[in-house]
């Protein structure tokens, strides 16, 4: 006669609990030896009727062997790992205390990382994460809101056990570890190349480094600095404005709702009587414990913007027949000053990357830079583009932040299979000697309400065409502005 006591850890909508009972196995020809016991059966015996019978007992539990045995259905197999979803949450991993990971759970449903699927049984897996750390967890793995979430609470190591079970006997574990370490400071973002511009001064010309935001710009702090434990940071600028030597601390969410983006209007709050320039000579950050990290700078919002780079511009989305884009040559086009040039070009961290991707590049022959926007395929999106420009001016090394708006938009479409885009108001006429197309169509040209529009009907390839505009063909400027806008066949647009 054997007795077995049973420990039963559980979670119950992210709540801990633990119970023990006793099982009696009695059988004196047989030598007890390890076995995975899959309780299930027992525990609704015991629940359901407390005079279970050591024989009642033995019977549900006899032929359970190790976790790749059979259990107590002949020909029943134990659940294994889903290799449809490979990425599964029980692995061993390291998080900073503090902190919270919403695991990748198939919409809270661990199950589906296990599949049953070997033998002839419609099998049912239930999976049950036990955590072995009952008293003071360093982590926990618990239910949130339809989600798993892992939490560390403290420094120290936990050690959990997934359990999967398909109600036959078979059981399937994996154990696996989180472990907590101390809580580090935001550090700096250098792979933002504002940053170590920003942080840096140019030790052999003696220049000072210094960024403008330009216009409407928007400052976004979460560029500049990272945290491992993934914490909303909290930002505290030094600000001054003028010439005024006095200097003010503020926090970012006191002057506005957002806790990461600084704009003009910001500056306006702190300084209402002043028209600028305003500066921020210093940026802290702060994590939930207050760890911080500093970074000397100065950065400069003076209301005013001598560019000619606009705020706002629309592009035609792309689709099956091609890539629409426009590709610009930013010092013809007056958007910048001979003495400037482009040093770097991205879309904003909280914009959508696929609306616009930017980037510029340098031609050798021509010796301009130029800027090329290629739209994503979705219309009636937009994302915002940094654009940063630098010239040397004194003994200050500057850049200007621009902010452009792209918006997509789809042609206008008729009854008759036309379709229609509007161009700008500097479009000239004799329109058929600036555009080329791809593939034969029929192209209009039109003046309606204050706008020229192009039609495009009759498109000939299955595939579409797409149109070559060159606003500025027969001019000097030919060339330095050049879109591209493709048109898909009407019966392929549904």
């Amino acid at each position: 006669m054997e007795t077995a006591t049973f420990t039963i850890s559980f979670n119950q909508f992210g709540t801990p609990y633990t119970d023990n009972f006793d099982v009696i196995v009695v059988d004196e020809n047989e030598t007890l030896v390890e076995r995975n016991f899959d309780i299930r059966d027992v525990v609704k015996q015991l629940t359901s009727s407390p005079a279970i019978s050591q024989g009642d007992a033995k019977e549900l539990l006899k032929g359970i062997g190790k976790i790749d045995y059979t259990g107590n259905e002949p020909g029943n197999h134990a659940p294994t790992f889903n290799l449809a979803h490979p990425n599964h949450p029980f692995t061993n991993r390291t998080i900073e205390s503090g902190s919270e990971i919403e695991v990748n759970s198939l919409d809270g449903d661990l199950s589906l990382y296990f599949s049953d699927e070997i033998d002839a049984f419609e099998d049912v897996v239930y999976v049950d994460v036990i955590n072995h750390s009952v008293e003071n967890p360093a982590a926990s793995f618990t239910l949130e809101s339809g989600s798993w979430v892992i939490a560390a609470h403290h420094v120290g190591t936990s050690t959990f056990t997934a359990i999967a079970r398909d109600g036959l006997g078979g059981v399937f574990e994996q154990t696996f570890t989180v472990t907590v370490t101390p809580n580090t400071a935001p550090t700096l973002n250098t792979s933002n190349p504002v940053v170590p511009f920003l942080n840096h001064k140019d030790a052999a010309e003696k220049l000072d480094h210094s960024l403008i935001m330009s216009g409407g710009a928007l400052l976004d702090l979460n560029e500049f600095f990272n945290d491992t434990s993934d914490d909303e940071l909290r930002y505290q600028l030094e600000l001054s404005h003028g010439s005024n030597t006095v200097v003010e601390s503020v926090y970012v969410d006191q002057l506005n709702e957002s806790s990461n983006l600084v704009t003009l209007f910001d500056m306006y709050e702190v300084y209402p009587e002043s028209v600028g320039p305003y500066k921020i000579s210093k940026i802290t950050a702060y994590d939930d414990e207050g760890l911080h990290t500093e970074l000397n700078c100065n950065i400069v919002f003076d209301g005013f913007n001598d560019q000619q780079i606009p705020e706002n511009l629309d592009l035609y989305a792309s689709n099956d027949a091609g890539i629409s884009s426009l590709t610009i040559e930013p010092h013809t086009q007056g958007w910048l000053e001979t003495s400037e040039h482009i040093v770097h070009i991205s879309t904003k961290s909280y914009s959508d990357s696929t609306v616009v991707t930017p980037y510029y590049y340098h031609n050798n022959t021509t010796g301009h830079d130029y800027i090329k926007f290629e739209a994503g395929t979705q219309s009636d999106k937009s994302a915002t583009v940094k654009l940063y420009t630098a010239f040397t001016e004194n003994s200050e090394y500057v850049w200007y932040q621009n902010d452009i708006h792209v918006y997509l938009n789809e042609p206008d479409r008729d009854e008759g299979g036309g379709q229609s885009i509007s161009l700008y108001s500097d479009f000239k006429a004799n329109f058929g000697d600036y555009v080329s197309m791809s593939t034969v169509a029929s192209v209009t040209y039109s003046y309606d309400s204050g706008s020229y529009v192009v039609t495009v009907r009759d498109i000939q390839s299955p595939t579409g065409t797409v149109l070559t505009i060159d606003p500025d063909f027969g001019a000097g400027t030919s060339g330095s502005r050049v879109y591209t806008v493709p048109f898909i066949k009407p019966n392929e647009t549904n």
